[in-house]
Order: C-alpha cells, then sequence, then structure tokens
C-alpha cells in the first residue's frame, strides 16, 4: 500500500509510477482525512509506502495529521518514504521518523526526487522545457528507487545537519503561518468549482460562483492557484506575474 499527498501532481506522479512497477494501491492522504479513514488492513508482510513533498523542510501539515491516527496492525516489515523536493530535503525525513517514532511505526528507507518547486509566494517555477528535463530525470531515479523498494533495501536519513538546522527555524514558519488572508480571485474566474473541490482543508466555498477562504489557515499546499485553469487566484500581489506549475499527470483532469 502507498499513501501520498499531492497538490500539483508531483507526488500523485511518483505514487502512481510506483504502484504500477510495484503492483501495490494508492491511498490518498488528502481524501482520507476528509473521510476520516486511517485504519487498513494489509496482508502478511506487505510493505507500507509514503510518498511526501517537503514543506518549509518538513512534512505537510495534512500528512502529519493522517500519521497520528494512522493504523494498520503491527505486523510492519519494511516502511518506506519517497519525498518530493524543489531545492533540498532539507529536515523533513528526519521530521518524519520523529513523528513515526511517537506512534510506533518504524522506518526502515528514505529516498529523494527533485522535481520541479511551485511554491509561488517566493518562487517563479520553472519554464516549461526546464520541468520537462527535472521531471524526466526524476522518471529515471524513480525507477532506480523502484528497485531498492523490490530489494528492501534499508538506508539512512538524507538530511545533512545544514537541512536539520535550516527545518528547525523554518518549519515553525508553515506551522505558526499558513493564513489564508492573502488568497483572492480575480474578475478572470471562471466559477468551475476546482480550487473548493481539490482544497485537502476544506477551506474553500463558493460565493455566487467565485471562491472564499472560509478558514484562518490552510496547508498552503497552493494546489487552489496552481491548478486554477485562468489564473485567477493569486497570493497576495507577488504572484501576479509569476509562473504557475502543474505536473503533466493532472493536465486535462480535474482530480
Amino acid at each position: 500500500m502507498i499513501f501520498y499527498f499531492s497538490a500539483t501532481g508531483n507526488c500523485l506522479d511518483v505514487a502512481k509510477r510506483l504502484a504500477s512497477s510495484l503492483d501495490e494501491k494508492l491511498y490518498d492522504v488528502a481524501a482520507l482525512n476528509k473521510k476520516g479513514e486511517y485504519s487498513f488492513e494489509k496482508s502478511h508482510g506487505e510493505s507500507v509506502g509514503l510518498v511526501i513533498p517537503v514543506y518549509y523542510g518538513g512534512i505537510p501539515l495534512p500528512v502529519s495529521e493522517f500519521l497520528r491516527k494512522f493504523s494498520c496492525g503491527t505486523d510492519l516489515p519494511y516502511v518506506y518514504a519517497v519525498f518530493t523536493y524543489g531545492g533540498s530535503i532539507g529536515g523533513a525525513d528526519y521530521r518524519l521518523k520523529k513523528l513515526l517514532d511517537d506512534v510506533n511505526i518504524p522506518l526502515h528507507a528514505v529516498f529523494g526526487l527533485k522535481y520541479p518547486d511551485n511554491f509561488l509566494p517566493l518562487f517563479n517555477p520553472e519554464d516549461e522545457g526546464t520541468c520537462k528535463k527535472i521531471i524526466a530525470s526524476a522518471h529515471s531515479e524513480t525507477e532506480k528507487i523502484v528497485e531498492k523498494i523490490i530489494s528492501r533495501q534499508h538506508t539512512s536519513l538524507l538530511s545533512s545537519v545544514a537541512g536539520r538546522i535550516y527545518s528547525f527555524f523554518s518549519y515553525p514558519f508553515y506551522l505558526r503561518g499558513r493564513k489564508t488572508s492573502p488568497f483572492y480571485a480575480t474578475d478572470a474566474c471562471l466559477n468551475c468549482g476546482l480550487c473548493q473541490k481539490i482544497c485537502p482543508e476544506n477551506a474553500i466555498s463558493l460565493a455566487s460562483g467565485k471562491p472564499r477562504w472560509t478558514k484562518d489557515k490552510c496547508a498552503l499546499c497552493l494546489g487552489c492557484i496552481n491548478r486554477c485553469p485562468v489564473k485567477a487566484i493569486q497570493y497576495g500581489k507577488v504572484t501576479e506575474k509569476r509562473r504557475r506549475y502543474v505536473n503533466p499527470i493532472l493536465l486535462n483532469k480535474e482530480d
């Protein structure tokens, strides 16, 4: 079984490739959180995979919330995590290990994959050509990871001391921040409702067809802003001239 959290498609891309190669079933963490499903039955000796994006050198809040309630028995012979990141893994694997230790879940292996960065408030995503090259490289690396998972290779954590220090200082900004007040929709909005549908925190409602952010905080996954088909959603003025990023696996799809 493979559990993934994905806002713009990078982790979905990885998870689907892993599931296809390993003949595993996929589970969407955001959807499971919404349904309140945390207990699962797995076959004897089955591995558990986690595919997670790096946020502020740590892990997305919906993933933390899910794992604190997650249960699939005590027979966990191989648990692995695959992180996607734009810059580095930071201290995300270290934080995941501590969280799993708290709920008595082992972590046997950690892998990392570089994908296009899409945190628009701080970065302008790479151009389409560069994104294609980065994704192609990630696909090649995923094939190598599959072989390591099949052989149930154990690894050390990937994060460096510097990465963990970065996470120590930056991740609290994510936990205390995540403010929705900078979000707004321009008149270009098509009233399609996609943003409301994909929000993992149910933080968006529609008023006269247009999105309104009804919670003070969200996961800050930026799925709403990146996947808006007409670039109508902004996060303050800084994103108005920045490109959007959506992994090709999500193009022409609604979910």
